[in-house]
Parts: structure tokens; C-alpha cells; sequence
């Protein structure tokens, strides 16, 4: 606008005279095309100006003095003919210039709005781009963030991966010792049943040998109150005898049967001293078993309970490694979850 307001009439005059030497008729359009500035209007204006000028100095010129004498009649007719069809010919001009300077004023104005109109389309553009930036740039940062955090749940998710095989791992390894420590507590089991029963056996066998001892030591009794009474028999026999030999020969006969009653009874003593000693050794043997037996059955016993005790840890070891394997697992598809509906949002 501030260059439409600078034109000047020199400016009009000498570009509408330079197109009037050109054999090109000078119009608001032309001279502006020119000049690349001015409003319409203004051009006009002086183009109108300039115009009733040169009609002026058409009206006032004379011709040359040479030929003024001849051509007076024929060139005073000539000249008013001329002047007739160039004012018809300036009026068609001039209705034609007004008809082409009310369209272009107002082809002007229209493009001066519409210009307006753009101008403030621009700036509503402009102010929305600005907003789009900023809206870019803060979606950007959030993107960056959301990658970060995203980068984050992906390494928390491997990491948790990587926990879970090892936790899974351990409960594998806890798994196998759990059921070889089953294994060996079914060993131990069934070697204390089989050490109880050789227990009870012997028990039982001891109880048996301990019956047998005591019928042996009744029986024993029972022999030595023999003895005694063979003893004192022999004794009293050798006394008869003594006491036959000295009353003569008809005793010799009653001798000889009780001393043949005496070997008897003699062997029989022999015997069941023998018998006895046997027995005592077998008790011996039998109560030497009994302990033996006593202290394996305590060491089984012992080897059990270490072993429960074993079993019942891992156990718990095993309870511990599931809940924190389920405590992982319960992380992971959290990390998960966040994962998708964060993509999602995206």
C-alpha cells in the first residue's frame, strides 16, 4: 500500500508519453505494468490529467508556416474532421478507459479483500502452525519419553525374563533334590521297617533265647540240687561202701551198682555244665546283637531325622522359589500389559 502511494504525475506523464511515441495507446493498466507500483486509481487519475493536457495542446498547435497559405482551406477541413473522429474516437476511448477503470477499481478492491482476507488466513495459518509446532515438539518429547520408559519396561522385562530362568532353574535343581532327598527318605524309611523287624526278630529271639536260659537256669538249679543230692548220695554211697568193704564181700555187688550210678550221674552233671556254658555264650552273643542292632536302629533313626529335617528346609526353599517366581511372573505381565497399552496409545 505505501508503494501505491508514492506515485507521482511525472511518473504517469513520462510513461504514457513513452507509450505514445511507441504507437501504443497509454492506459491505467499498461503504465502500471510499467511502473510495478501505484494504486489504480491513482494512475488514473493523472493518466486523466495527462490526457486533458495533450487535448489542450492538440486544441491551441498551429501549422507550419510553409504550407499554412496552401493548406489553410483543405488542412482548417481536414483538421476539424480530424478533430471531430479524434474526439469521437477520445470519447469511445474515454468511455471505454471508464468502463475498464470502474472494472479494474473494482477487480482492485476485490483483490485488495481477498489480499486482506489472506492476509489474515496466513496469520490464523500461522498462528495454528506455531501451535502445531509446539504440539509436535511436546508430542515428540512425550514420544521420546514413552521410548525411554518403553527402553526401560523392555530391560525390567528381560531382566525379569532372566530372573524367571533362574528361579525356574532353581526350582529344577530344588525340584531334584526334593525328590532325591524323597528317594533317600523311602531308602531310610524302608531300612528303619527292615532294621525294626530284624529288631523285633531278635528281640523276639532274644526274649525266646532269655525263656530257654531261664528253663536252662531252672534246669540247671534243678541239676545242682542233683548234684548235691548225688553228691551227698556218693558220698554216703562211698561211705557205705567203705563201710561194706569193711563189713565184707557181700557189700561189693551194691558197690559197684552205685558207683555205675555215680558215672551217670557224674555225666549227666557234665552235660548240663556244658549245656549251661552254651547258653551263657548264646546270651552273650544275643544281648551283643541286641546293641548292635539297638545302635544301628539309633543311627538310622538319626540319619531319618536329619534327613527330614533336610527335606522339610527345601521345602521351604521350594515354597520361598514359587512365590517368587509367581512374583515375578505377576511383574512381567504387569511390564507386559504396560507395554501393549502404551503401543496402543501410540
Amino acid at each position: 500500500m505505501s508503494n501505491r502511494a508514492t506515485i507521482s504525475k511525472v511518473d504517469v506523464f513520462s510513461v504514457a508519453n513513452d507509450l505514445q511515441a511507441a504507437g501504443t495507446n497509454p492506459t491505467a493498466s499498461n503504465i502500471r505494468a510499467k511502473l510495478k507500483r501505484g494504486s489504480f486509481s491513482t494512475i488514473q487519475a493523472h493518466l486523466e490529467a495527462w490526457r486533458q493536457e495533450s487535448d489542450k495542446a492538440e486544441e491551441s498547435g498551429e501549422l507550419p508556416s510553409a504550407i499554412q497559405g496552401y493548406l489553410t482551406t483543405l488542412a482548417t477541413e481536414l483538421w476539424q474532421r480530424a478533430q471531430v473522429d479524434a474526439k469521437a474516437d477520445l470519447a469511445r476511448i474515454r468511455e471505454a478507459l471508464e468502463a475498464e477503470r470502474n472494472a479494474v477499481l473494482k477487480e482492485a478492491d476485490k483483490a485488495i479483500t481477498k489480499a486482506e482476507v489472506l492476509q489474515e488466513s496466513v496469520a490464523g495459518l500461522e498462528l495454528k502452525l506455531k501451535q502445531t509446532q509446539r504440539q509436535c515438539q511436546e508430542v515428540r518429547t512425550d514420544l521420546a519419553l514413552s521410548r525411554q520408559e518403553g527402553a526401560q519396561l523392555l530391560r525390567e522385562r528381560q531382566h525379569a525374563e532372566e530372573r524367571m530362568d533362574e528361579l525356574e532353574t532353581q526350582n529344577e535343581r530344588l525340584h531334584s533334590n526334593l525328590e532325591i532327598a524323597e528317594r533317600d527318605l523311602a531308602k531310610v524309611t524302608a531300612s528303619e521297617q527292615t532294621f525294626k523287624t530284624r529288631y523285633e526278630d531278635v528281640k523276639a529271639q532274644n526274649d525266646q533265647q532269655k525263656a530257654t536260659l531261664a528253663r536252662l537256669n531252672k534246669q540247671l538249679d534243678q541239676l545242682s540240687v542233683s548234684h548235691r543230692t548225688v553228691s551227698e548220695e556218693r558220698d554216703d554211697a562211698r561211705s557205705k561202701a567203705q563201710q561194706a568193704i569193711e563189713d565184707g564181700h557181700e557189700t561189693k555187688q551194691a558197690l559197684a551198682v552205685i558207683e555205675q550210678r555215680f558215672k551217670d550221674i557224674q555225666a549227666r552233671y557234665d552235660k548240663l555244665n556244658k549245656a549251661h556254658a552254651t547258653l551263657v555264650n548264646e546270651r552273650a552273643t544275643c544281648d551283643a546283637k541286641v546293641a548292635h542292632l539297638e545302635q544301628q536302629l539309633e543311627n538310622e533313626q538319626t540319619t531319618l531325622s536329619h534327613l527330614q529335617l533336610e527335606m522339610v528346609k527345601l521345602q521351604q526353599a521350594h515354597y520361598e522359589q514359587t512365590g517368587t517366581l509367581t512374583t515375578i511372573k505377576e511383574e512381567l505381565r504387569y511390564a507386559q500389559r504396560a507395554l501393549y497399552l502404551r503401543d496402543k496409545d501410540k
